[in-house]
């Protein structure tokens, strides 16, 4: 019973319980991720499992009785033995946000920004920068995507043309970043990969537009890296 409970609540708003849950016990309101009860499923399955065993062994003698332990229980290791790959991440985040920070008063927008909320884990590298900048973001990473990034993220499809940067004033954005290298697709395990060309035309309409001013100029990965102050 407590399996089938911990399994429909893994299901989160997809659910039967947790829906009524969420209305009424405002605790489960304070809950980020739901599908974490699958840590309860999977504790279920495993009492079962060693039930299931324990009366399996039980019918066999000794010998063969420790024999099969001793294969069940590498079987299990075997199977939570944890397989990771590694990449290289950078030592250092582009030399621009040196005029930020938390008590700047700033509220940045990092680009590129993929206008598919769906794809928002490619901010992943912005959010890692920001441990050394800790400057508000509009655009980060989580479990989580809110409305207001999704609406954002797709209005933000022509930037920099059209009312992208009236869209990003309304939301209080002070400051636009431009990273080149981030500029292409991302590569095996979210590694990015640069495209200048597409940043080159990026960056020379943000230089024509007035309500912009270029504050930081440099390059980072071989590619160029800016950081623009949206005038109010």
């Amino acid at each position: 019973v407590g399996g089938a409970v911990a399994f429909d609540g893994s299901l989160g708003m997809n659910g039967f319980t947790y829906p009524w849950l969420y209305e009424y016990l405002y605790p489960f309101q304070s809950i980020r991720v739901p599908a974490r009860f699958a840590i309860l499923v999977g504790l279920t399955l495993a009492l079962l499992s060693g039930a299931g065993v324990d009366r399996w062994l039980s019918a066999t003698r000794r010998r063969r009785r420790s024999i099969a332990a001793a294969l069940v229980t590498l079987a299990a290791a075997g199977d939570a033995w944890p397989s990771l790959v590694l990449v290289p991440v950078w030592r250092e985040p582009p030399a621009i946000y040196g005029q930020l920070g938390a008590s700047s008063g700033a509220v940045l927008m990092e680009y590129p920004l993929n206008p598919d909320p769906a794809a928002f884990p490619e901010n992943i590298p912005y959010l890692y920068f920001s441990t050394w900048h800790l400057t508000p973001m509009v655009n980060g990473y989580s479990g989580f995507t809110s409305p207001d990034y999704e609406k954002l993220a797709k209005e933000m499809r022509d930037f920099p043309r059209g009312d992208t940067l009236r869209v990003l004033e309304q939301a209080g954005v002070t400051h636009i970043s431009v990273n080149c290298a981030l500029g292409g697709t991302f590569g095996p395990y979210g590694v990015p990969e640069g495209n200048p060309e597409r940043c080159g035309e990026t960056i020379r309409q943000l230089d024509a537009d007035p309500r912009l001013r270029r504050v930081v100029s440099t390059t980072w990965e071989g590619a160029a890296a800016l950081l623009y102050e949206l005038r109010q």
